[in-house]
């Protein structure tokens, strides 16, 4: 039935044989592979609650770095498509969901981070700096990379705000201090903001 793309009755036979014999490892990984494959579904057609109530059943069967992932990444999904739609303050509530699935495992912190990097690049290339700003400061909660530092720099040099864009470059080379093309924007940025003073 799940090869079929009949994940409701799939789910519903493998919900019945983890009742009968919930010790079963194969059952269990079954099942979560189904809840997780039909979650995935959920999100391609933005059903982000049932996204998470699929993952969130998953995550309590078997708590592994996959599970914990997943729940995770459909929280930023679901945060980054209310946002579209209502504003950031609502979203908020599952960005902070995301860190705190997340949390303890670096494995998944860095998928996290990764995805809202991501998710602040589209941001950035429709012309919603704001958006891209909280979603750099959120990845960066959980996953300290210097090219998510660099990126918010280069926002608020592009804004103007050299002070910002300084700090942010400064944590930026203490990261990654071999990078001679972030070493000298830092450098001009510092320039033009000794000139401004």
């Amino acid at each position: 039935l799940l090869g079929k793309g009949k994940h409701a009755d799939a789910i519903r036979y493998y919900e019945k044989a983890y009742e009968s014999s919930p010790e079963s490892e194969a059952i269990r990984n079954s099942l979560v592979y189904a809840y997780s494959s039909y979650a995935v579904k959920m999100a391609e057609a933005e059903k982000y609650d049932l996204g998470i109530e699929y993952l969130s059943k998953a995550f309590d069967i078997v708590r592994s770095t996959y599970t914990r992932q997943n729940l995770a990444l459909m929280y930023a999904k679901r945060a980054v498509f209310s946002a579209k739609r209502s504003g950031w303050a609502k979203s908020q509530e599952d960005l902070d969901m995301a860190r705190e699935t997340a949390d303890g495992s670096v494995a998944c912190e860095r998928s996290l981070g990764i995805a809202l990097f991501n998710d602040a690049v589209d941001e950035f290339k429709a012309a919603r700096d704001d958006a891209a700003i909280l979603l750099l400061k959120e990845a960066v909660l959980v996953y300290a990379d210097s090219r998510i530092y660099e990126f918010l720099g280069d926002i608020y040099y592009k804004r103007t705000e050299l002070e910002k864009a300084l700090f942010y470059f400064d944590k930026a080379v203490k990261l990654d201090p071999d990078n001679k093309a972030l070493t000298e924007r830092r450098e001009k940025a510092n320039k033009e903001e000794v000139i401004s003073v």
